[in-house]
């Protein structure tokens, strides 16, 4: 059994589904299946439209998507030009800072790289990026690697500690950009995140 979606109504209050298929289908034993391309479409367009996911992820407010994007079918055809499958879509690595969807400032990016940047505020409370606690009057740096917590060692101050997270994470970031052989534009755009990094002044987000 397959549906349309309706039409009549508008995605997030704002999208319009003009899709020619059905984007939705009801599977045996209670099952179903998305469009892979419709589910990013909506997902893209909660995070820009939904309050409740600004409530929670803050880093959020402020988005925004667009014109071209309004209609399904147009982000459909930008992302099967895209080597999306089994990974994220992403607006800000390529520029950083970026808060508007587009073709332009999109891409679609594996885990590894969707994670790279994000920023651990909670996690870290008072202290500058990369130092996580303070011990024997110590502070210590810490970055993650691969899911890995990486400790590189205490210091007389956080600023210290801070400088030597961002050494690193900056070499890191570096090392990642050049492996990034088939969108130049990733390379590109981690290659400047990996100087603002060393700056100072990448502190990119909360959630992805």
């Amino acid at each position: 059994m397959t549906k349309l979606r309706k039409r009549n109504k508008l995605v997030h209050g704002w999208g319009v589904n003009d899709a020619d298929y059905a984007v939705y289908t009801k599977l045996p034993n209670n099952r179903s299946s998305l469009c892979p391309y419709y589910s990013a479409w909506g997902t893209m367009l909660k995070r820009v439209f939904d309050t409740k996911l600004h409530a929670q992820y803050p880093t959020y407010i402020g988005t925004s998507v667009c014109d071209e994007w309004k209609y399904f079918m147009n982000f459909r055809s930008w992302m099967m030009a895209q080597d999306w499958r089994d990974k994220h879509l992403d607006k800000d690595i390529i520029v950083p800072g970026n808060k508007h969807y587009s073709p332009e400032t999109c891409a679609f990016v594996d885990g590894r790289i969707n994670n790279l940047l994000t920023n651990s505020a909670a996690r870290r409370g008072k202290y500058p990026i990369g130092v996580y606690n303070k011990k024997d009057k110590k502070y210590c740096a810490q970055m993650t690697m691969n899911g890995k917590t990486r400790n590189l060692g205490y210091f007389d101050t956080p600023e210290e500690a801070s400088l030597a997270y961002r050494k690193e994470k900056s070499r890191y970031v570096r090392h990642i950009a050049l492996t990034q052989v088939d969108d130049p534009r990733v390379r590109a755009g981690l290659l400047k995140h990996a100087i603002l990094i060393m700056m100072g002044e990448s502190d990119r987000r909360e959630a992805a």
